[in-house]
């Protein structure tokens, strides 16, 4: 197995704090779990559609009130939404600065045009990572496997030397698939643990 080279990072979760499920009960005639709110958004076409560039943000979030029967208006949505991911965990910048003197960094998330700007100009994400894969750019939304071999492809290096780390286990078991080294992690500090275990701060 080759040493590890290069690290591709989910954001929400793992880097970044959201502002809880994206699905607010608040905007719903009966209360769900968060587990639920998770569920409904992972199993939305428009959500897909959004997230891999081919509908627009008005389109979504018009679609999105109408199938999940939100009880909000189209322009409080989308203030929200935007605001979703919230900031990045503490610690995360002087983390990032200490691992680029040694890997290539990436991201590879689930994201769209109302998050993006935020995440790489207000959070100053742009300033740590070497290459950026949004889905809603590329075309690709995790856990597809052809989106993980595109990834690849573009960061020039193989699959094996690759350690990808997400939140979400669907995703880690996608990116092993593909070839990729991948642990789930759950918030910073379970990254830090699992960047430590292999080796790669100290």
């Amino acid at each position: 197995m080759n040493k590890i080279e290069a690290i591709l990072f989910d954001l929400g979760g793992v880097l970044i704090e959201l502002d809880g499920p994206p699905i607010k009960n608040e905007w719903l005639n009966e209360a769900i779990s968060e587990d639920e709110s998770w569920r409904r958004w992972g199993a939305s076409a428009h959500v897909t559609e959004y997230e891999t560039g081919r509908m627009s943000a008005d389109q979504f979030l018009k679609k999105i009130i109408e199938e999940q029967g939100l009880t909000i208006s189209i322009d409080e949505f989308r203030k929200v939404f935007s605001a979703w991911p919230k900031n990045t965990y503490e610690g995360v910048e002087s983390l990032l600065l200490e691992l680029k003197q040694t890997f290539t960094l990436a991201f590879y998330s689930n994201t769209c045009d109302l998050h993006l700007p935020r995440l790489m100009d207000e959070l100053n994400l742009a300033a740590y990572f070497d290459q950026t894969f949004a889905s809603y750019e590329i075309g690709f939304q995790k856990p597809a496997l052809d989106g993980f071999e595109y990834v690849v492809n573009q960061m020039a290096f193989t699959a094996d030397s690759i350690l990808f780390v997400d939140d979400n286990l669907i995703n880690v078991q996608a990116a092993l698939k593909a070839g990729l080294r991948a642990r789930q992690v759950r918030g910073f500090n379970e990254l830090m643990m699992v960047l430590g275990e292999e080796g790669l701060i100290n």
